[in-house]
């Protein structure tokens, strides 16, 4: 917490003074009343009116107290979780691909919504509760032990009672709401899933199978809270029990006395029932904050340059001293290379590739599905590392890809991504506007003069300019909006708007693409090859069109290259490539 939040605390917990003096008073003030209405007969004793403008004076100044507290905790405790949603949003995103492998967006949803506000209402809601609860409860053991010593000592023996009670049930509370925030997970997750991809469900005539799976979650993680609450629920009710039973002996004390101490007792063991609530839901919000802070403190196996794994601060690419090669023409050299994907460990995918390709040069990696083609793709971003993750044998020489001659381990992630720009299977576009979609990525280095022109290579404005809004037309969730072609173009406008780049990498742009849109990306990408030869491209592909024109031809079998050429040399003799061709999937 910053200086800020703990002046607003401090501030909070100082109007606990005038609350609780106010509260405290009041049975005392009854107390006396009652003695000096006894004592002064019917004939003495003070106005009704003089009596019921104290007490609203005195509601009154406790009022304000508890609007200023609860406003100051609010406050505080908002900024705090807010604070902490967005640090956790960022580190998930900073995670490398392994982690993010093997979980599920339901649980990381989860731990973004349901965990965060479990966590909220703990530093508010039940921050003012338990701090009032506290206060009270010990002044009006204090009040007790100024009314009657030795019944307030008799009460103190129903609190072991209520500290065993806390201490049995706590650790199984705790594990209990781990469970069931993690069953709300799982079925946020099936949610998400559904409801990305509502078409495939309607088509598939699947509305009653995903609402079954959903209601099959959603009743177990209720099964598991219902459990929770039987056990919170318990301890409650055990600890007010133990709080009401100490046994009052009418000894040598006025009836005043008598009053006073009784509403003490009873606001202590009021106070004292609410603290074991209030300790159940922080416990509660100890298991979310549990699952938050574990994800946080989760360390990215890809490893900044700088010597730390979360990369939130960088050098600017255009600075010198960063050696970004994104100022010049970009030479990449594989050596070595052997991978295998964390969750599958025993399955080698790269297998001791070497590629070599000149700064501006066009190569064409083609092979069968499998054959580890993407995953190359993958590398070069390092989205995965090649020594942490893969598990190497002993006998398998030390990985290595370098661009312009140096480790791509020895730049920034963040700088060697900005120079590579991708093209995916299948592209993601995001809510928003086409314009947002060209420029993601590069927003303070696209100028509208260079997203028109991208969107012009691209072939996206031959679309657009049917649009009544252009590129303001909205895209809607994913891009489902727009056909696949047209989010493919679009894609590959926002490759050409990344003016940093020097790598393209296009990973099988043009599959499942219908001949029209088919049409419009080819004739984006030749000019690729043709009005971009200051760039390094790589293109996995699997039709000859998109390969005509690489400089050269890499052929891929179970993460080998088995044959390495031109297209014409490669055409003209037997081998891996002339198979790909006469099954026809080049």
């Amino acid at each position: 917490m910053n200086k800020s939040e703990w002046t607003t605390i401090g501030l909070a917990a100082s109007t606990l003074v005038v609350t609780s003096s106010v509260t405290l008073i009041l049975p005392f003030a009854s107390g006396s009343v009652i003695d000096y209405t006894i004592a002064s007969g019917e004939n003495g004793g003070t106005s009704p009116l003089v009596l019921a403008s104290g007490l609203f004076a005195l509601s009154s100044l406790a009022g304000g107290g508890v609007y200023l507290r609860t406003l100051w905790l609010a406050k505080a405790g908002n900024r705090i979780v807010a604070r902490i949603k967005q640090r956790l949003y960022s580190s998930i995103l900073r995670k490398d691909s392994s982690f993010l492998d093997r979980q599920t967006t339901g649980d990381l949803l989860s731990r973004l919504t349901s965990d965060a506000q479990l966590l909220q209402g703990a530093l508010t809601t039940q921050a003012v509760a338990g701090m009032r609860a506290t206060v009270m409860s010990l002044g009006a053991f204090g009040m007790l032990l100024y009314t009657s010593p030795t019944l307030a000592l008799v009460s103190c023996a129903t609190l072991p009672p209520i500290f065993i009670l806390t201490r049995h049930f706590s650790k199984q509370l705790k594990t209990r709401q781990e469970r069931v925030q993690k069953l709300l997970g799982e079925a946020t997750s099936l949610a998400e899933q559904a409801l990305s991809h509502p078409t495939t469900v309607k088509q598939s005539v699947a509305e009653t199978y995903e609402t079954v799976r959903y209601r099959n979650g959603v009743a177990a993680a209720h099964a598991e809270s219902v459990d929770t609450a039987h056990m919170q629920a318990q301890l409650e009710a055990g600890s007010h029990i133990s709080a009401n039973a100490a046994p009052l002996r009418h000894g040598s004390i006025t009836a005043g006395d008598l009053t006073g101490f009784v509403m003490y007792s009873l606001l202590m063991a009021g106070n004292l029932s609410s603290m074991t609530s209030i300790y159940g839901e922080v416990v509660r919000a100890s298991a979310a904050s549990s699952r938050i802070f574990e994800l946080m403190d989760q360390s990215s196996n890809v490893v900044s340059s700088k010597g730390h794994n979360d990369y939130n601060t960088t050098v600017s690419s255009t600075d010198p001293n960063t050696n970004n090669p994104s100022q010049r023409a970009a030479s990449i050299e594989i050596e070595n290379l052997s991978f295998r994907y964390p969750s599958r460990p025993d399955v080698p995918v790269i297998n001791n590739l070497n590629l070599t390709i000149p700064a501006g040069g066009v190569l064409a990696l083609v092979g069968a599905s499998g054959s580890g083609k993407s995953t190359i793709g993958s590398l070069l971003t390092r989205l995965y590392d090649t020594d942490d993750n893969n598990n190497r044998n002993k006998d398998e020489t030390e990985s290595a890809i370098r661009i312009n001659g140096k480790c791509i381990r020895d730049y920034d992630p963040q700088d060697l991504r900005q120079m590579i720009s991708v093209v995916s299977q299948e592209p993601i576009l995001f809510r928003g506007s086409i314009r947002d979609n060209i420029r993601y990525g590069v927003w303070d280095n696209a100028s509208e003069e260079s997203i028109i022109e991208a969107a012009r290579q691209a072939y996206v404005m031959e679309f657009v300019d049917d649009f009544p809004d252009g590129l303001d037309t909205l895209v809607g969730q994913t891009g489902m909006q727009l056909s696949g072609g047209q989010r493919q173009r679009i894609a590959i406008a926002r490759m050409l708007a990344n003016n940093k780049a020097s790598i393209y990498i296009m990973d099988e742009a043009t599959s499942a693409l219908d001949a029209q849109s088919e049409h419009y990306v080819q004739s984006a990408l030749q000019k690729i090859f043709t009005e971009h030869s200051g760039k390094t491209i790589i293109s996995i592909a699997h039709r000859l069109s998109t390969i005509r024109h690489a400089t050269s031809i890499a052929v891929l079998q179970k993460g080998k290259v088995v044959q390495m050429g031109t297209f014409e040399e490669l055409s003209t003799q037997e081998g891996a490539f002339y198979e790909l061709m006469k099954t026809q999937l080049l």
